[in-house]
C-alpha cells in the first residue's frame, strides 16, 4: 500500500532548493506517477514557482507535462536508445532519463520492477547532471516502493 501523507513528504523534501555560485536553483515539481497509464498518484510543487491564483491551469499543466514526459519514456523504453544514466543501487538497475519539454528540463525513471515512475521538472537553467543525481536520492528513498505493483484498478 503506498501511504500518501509518506510519499508527498518525501516528494516535498525534493522541492528543497540548491544553491550553486551564489545562484539559488529550484526545482519546480515532483511526481509519482502510473507507469500503465501515466495519472498522477501524488505530487509536491514548489509554491514560490507556481501561480496560486491559476491553480486548476496549473494541476491541468502539471498533468500534460507529465503524460508528456511518461509518452517520452515510453518511447526510449520500446526503442531502447542509448539511456542517458544507468543507476545501479543494491541489486537493481533503472535508467534515468533527462528531457528538454515545454521550456523545461525533465528528469523521468521508473521505481525498479514497479508500475511506478518518479518525474522532476525544474527551469532550464537547472543543470542535467544535478537533476540526476537529485534523483538518485530520491530513488534511494523509495526504496520500499521497489517490486511495487499497482491493481488493474489503479
Amino acid at each position: 500500500m503506498i501511504h500518501g501523507g509518506y510519499i508527498e513528504d518525501l516528494l516535498h523534501q525534493t522541492l528543497k532548493p540548491i544553491t550553486i555560485d551564489s545562484q539559488q536553483l529550484q526545482i519546480q515539481s515532483a511526481v509519482l506517477l502510473s507507469i500503465k497509464n501515466g495519472s498522477v498518484l501524488s505530487y509536491s510543487t514548489n509554491l514560490d514557482l507556481v501561480d496560486i491564483t491559476n491553480s486548476n491551469n496549473n494541476e491541468t499543466s502539471l498533468k500534460m507535462m507529465t503524460l508528456l514526459c511518461k509518452d517520452k519514456w515510453d518511447e526510449n523504453e520500446n526503442d531502447d536508445p542509448e539511456p542517458h544514466y544507468i543507476f545501479k543501487f543494491n541489486s537493481f538497475e533503472t535508467k534515468i532519463y533527462n528531457y528538454e519539454i515545454e521550456n523545461l528540463h525533465a528528469c523521468i525513471t521508473q521505481i525498479p520492477n514497479s508500475d511506478l515512475l518518479l518525474l522532476l521538472t525544474a527551469d532550464p537553467i537547472f543543470p542535467y547532471g544535478l537533476l540526476t543525481l537529485k534523483m538518485k536520492y530520491l530513488l534511494k528513498s523509495c526504496n520500499s516502493l521497489i517490486n511495487y505493483k499497482l491493481n488493474s484498478n489503479e
